[in-house]
């Protein structure tokens, strides 16, 4: 639970499976960032969160309506980050 380390995993993450959608990636990164006590290690998975819902408006819908009502700031602004991942280069409006 080293807070550089975590936030370069969560980094990580983000990239193995940028656009993927994969709800079990994204279940443990939300509960990740929810149980640590690091706002790097947050900040990283609110970013890998985000880099999922690339190109993906409806599967990234439910995700971004979680993280804009989180009680954790660093989530919200990561919601942020994903609604403009969703809709980058798909000629749709959010």
């Amino acid at each position: 639970d080293t807070a550089v380390a975590g936030e370069a995993a969560a980094y990580a993450i983000g990239l193995v499976m940028v656009g993927s959608a994969d709800s079990k990636v994204i279940s443990e990164l939300l509960a990740y960032a929810r149980d640590t006590q690091h706002e790097k290690i947050v900040r990283g998975c609110a970013l890998a969160l985000a880099m999922t819902t690339f190109r993906r408006e409806e599967e990234a819908e439910s995700l971004i309506q979680q993280m804009l009502l989180d009680k954790d700031p660093i989530l919200r602004y990561g919601a942020c980050f994903a609604i403009a991942l969703a809709y980058a280069g798909t000629s749709q409006n959010a």
